[in-house]
């Protein structure tokens, strides 16, 4: 998988996916976005909001058992 930038495609709303801004890699989604304004990401894991993501990707499968 490779990283996507955020100014050529943007994850859906319920997507769970790793983001970036560059310096720290986090899991989370988009938690506001409208199409006019830069979307806004969450992560449940350190309760904080990004808004200077550079790129994102989608999470991997989980392995088969």
């Amino acid at each position: 998988m490779n990283w996507i930038d955020i100014n050529d495609k943007k994850p859906r709303c319920t997507m769970d996916v790793l983001f970036t801004n560059g310096d720290e890699v986090c899991v989370g989604w988009i938690e506001a976005y409208e199409e006019k304004e830069d979307p806004v990401f969450w992560d449940p894991i350190y309760r904080e909001s990004y808004d200077d993501v550079t790129h994102w990707m989608p999470l991997p499968k989980p392995p088969e058992s």
